[in-house]
């Protein structure tokens, strides 16, 4: 990281550089930010929070399918940890805190009481 640091960053020289700066800004920032808040608005937050959990997995595939990419064991591993914590939290059977009781302990544990 400190090579990085001590170059100075450099512009695109060509137009295709350029195009292809652009596209990166608009296709993988402005679009993944625009189909987020989508997914937020017609889904709501829990359905979309699952789904945005899939990113990383997604980014994986692709880069083995389009780009060739090979992953080693331990990455698949990641991805199929990632798929089954999703299916897990997905199928309901998670039990989620019950409103005030977190509260609730907190304020015991700062009065004294346990």
């Amino acid at each position: 990281m400190g090579s990085a640091l001590a170059h100075t960053p450099s512009f695109p020289a060509t137009t295709g550089g350029w195009l292809a700066l652009a596209a990166i800004a608009l296709a993988c920032t402005v679009g993944a930010v625009l189909s987020f808040f989508g997914a937020l608005r017609r889904l709501g937050a829990t359905p979309t929070a699952t789904i945005s959990t899939f990113e990383p997995v997604v980014t994986v595939l692709l880069a083995a399918v389009v780009l060739g990419e090979e992953f080693s064991g331990p990455q698949w591993a990641g991805a199929a940890l990632v798929v089954a914590v999703v299916l897990v939290v997905a199928s309901g059977r998670v039990e989620r805190p019950v409103a005030g009781v977190a509260e609730g302990v907190r304020y015991a544990e700062r009065d004294g009481a346990r």
